[in-house]
């Protein structure tokens, strides 16, 4: 039987509370990686689907990084990522703060005009900002 999910806490208990003064926004996710708390995902209908410690997600993300690099990806190069509300989302977009990569998240909705217009809005995104790769949800 699968255990349930238990939220991350939402205080830490021997990390100071630090609200700015970070110089990157890897950095903040650094700071928050020695604490307890995360980032917890509920579905359309309030459910808890996903629970990620900042470790976890710094963990991953540090490993999306390198297989960034390893891809050919290099600083200042833009990666559209397709913004779905996942962990994976903020794995690939912190991967991207690592390397010097440029995230360009990009809409994840049913598009009012259906699959092909959702597809034809998308391409031209791409196109507009010029991106080196496309990451998207399966």
């Amino acid at each position: 039987m699968l255990k349930p999910l238990q939220l991350t806490p939402t205080k830490n208990h021997q990390l100071m509370h630090q609200l700015g003064g970070f110089d990157t926004l890897s950095g903040a996710l650094d700071y928050a990686a020695q604490g307890e708390t995360g980032v917890n995902f509920y579905n359309t209908l309030g459910q808890l689907t996903q629970v990620v410690t900042y470790q976890q997600l710094q963990e991953n993300a540090l490993k999306t990084a390198l297989q960034l690099c390893e891809l050919g990806f290099q600083r200042n190069d833009r990666l559209a990522i397709i913004a779905d509300t996942t962990p994976e989302f903020l794995t690939v977009f912190f991967a991207c703060q690592y390397c010097g990569i440029i995230p360009c998240p990009l809409p994840f909705s049913v598009y009012l005009g259906g699959k092909d217009a959702y597809v034809r809005k998308l391409k031209n995104m791409v196109a507009v900002a010029d991106v080196k790769g496309v990451v998207s949800p399966e």
